[in-house]
């Protein structure tokens, strides 16, 4: 009996003990089970880049419930002729050597705001490389599978993503890249019509070929738009840049390098059009790479001409 009673008193003892231990376990299950934070690699890149701007040229714009990181920097002359938009390529950021760095130097001195912007998640995959990078996903078993169904691999029920033609992928790409694009620069645009009547818009490559169906639309409203090796990784896309030129109701300047001129042939007979004028620079990638300076004079000619 004593005996009895001495297990007793010990398993009594040990039960808040085991209490505990399950309930420790369970908040341990559900902690885990909390999803982690999503990270923005975006806000990240930016933040990154702000810290190696000079303070007073960095500028944080609104988009929904996050932010974006543009340069911006005032003319230095006391008399300014207006601001200047200078957008990347996709591959580009704000800070790369060449070009946008040059440019944010260079126009202020020759009476020009200047506003540096770099697009964020731009995609010209192709379908298949997304398919890879996207394996299929098995099916859930449904009542159909019998309790004595033979196994099977699991690749079997797998859902495998559906396949459209190229035309019909590239161009549904296209508008989603459009708009991505023109979302970002018509938050910049407001930002730089507070103190300014208008803006001239210049656009690098594969950027260039996305602005043109958003200014034909309104959807933003540059006083001008100089384009900068305008190109598009999708011949198909490539094929339509002629006819986006065509209906672009305000003044244009289309400048091209050794590396695109096949393409620039191309758009050669819009120059007829008044509101049109190509030029070439020598160079041979989308920043002109050891001509910036002439680059920059050859705009700010054409600026004098056309928008003074």
């Amino acid at each position: 009996m004593i005996i009895r009673a001495i297990c007793l008193l010990l398993l009594l003892g040990s039960l808040p003990v085991l209490a505990q231990e399950d309930t420790d376990a369970q908040q341990a299950v559900e902690t885990k089970a909390e999803p982690e934070a999503k990270v923005d690699r975006n806000r990240e890149r930016d933040e990154a880049l702000a810290n190696q701007i000079p303070p007073d040229q960095v500028k944080w714009l609104a988009s929904g419930d996050s932010e974006f990181l543009v340069r911006f920097k005032s003319e230095e002359t006391g008399q300014p002729l207006g601001s200047l938009m200078m957008v990347s390529t996709p591959m580009q950021t704000i800070l790369d050597p060449g070009l946008m760095t040059e440019a944010v130097d260079y126009f202020p001195t020759v009476s020009w705001h200047v506003m540096a912007v770099h697009p964020v998640d731009i995609s010209f995959a192709d379908q298949a490389v997304v398919a890879e990078a996207e394996p299929p996903t098995a099916t859930e078993p449904g009542d159909e599978s019998s309790d004595d169904s033979e196994p099977t691999n699991d690749t079997t029920n797998a859902t495998v993503p559906e396949q459209v033609s190229d035309k019909e992928w590239y161009e549904k790409q296209h508008k989603e890249n459009e708009k991505l694009l023109i979302d970002r620069l018509a938050i910049s645009e407001r930002e730089l019509l507070r103190n300014e009547r208008g803006y001239v818009l210049v656009v690098s490559s594969y950027s260039a070929s996305l602005v043109l169906t958003g200014i034909k639309e309104q959807k933003i409203k540059p006083r001008a738009v100089i384009l900068l090796d305008i190109n598009h990784p999708v011949k198909l896309i490539q094929q339509q840049l002629v006819s986006n030129l065509k209906d672009i109701p305000i003044p244009v300047l289309d400048i091209y390098h050794s590396g695109s001129m096949q393409l620039a042939n191309l758009r050669k007979p819009l120059s007829k059009n008044r509101l049109y004028t190509q030029r070439f620079i020598p160079g041979v990638s989308a920043d002109f790479k050891g001509s910036e300076m002439l680059l920059m004079r050859t705009i700010r000619g054409w600026l004098k001409k056309n928008l003074n």
